[in-house]
């Protein structure tokens, strides 16, 4: 792992904490004054989140097939 730097590791700790927890939880547990630092240097896309959530809203209002499980592990 010779291309993984600590700040390599701190965005990822900061992008998993921000999708189970929020931003606001990244921002204390960073430090930062406000979650717009945060945002700014730390925000990454979780690959496949978007398809979650639109299965999550077609179980919660009865449309679609969204699978239960995939909304539970969220």
């Amino acid at each position: 792992m010779d291309d993984v730097t600590p700040h390599d590791l701190r965005a990822t700790h900061s992008t998993w904490v921000a999708d189970r927890h929020g931003v606001m939880a990244v921002a204390r547990r960073l430090g930062h004054s406000n979650a717009s630092v945060t945002t700014r240097h730390y925000a990454r896309a979780v690959e496949g989140r978007d398809r979650e959530i639109a299965d999550g809203f077609d179980i919660e209002h009865g449309t679609g097939s969204g699978s239960q499980d995939r909304v539970a592990r969220v």
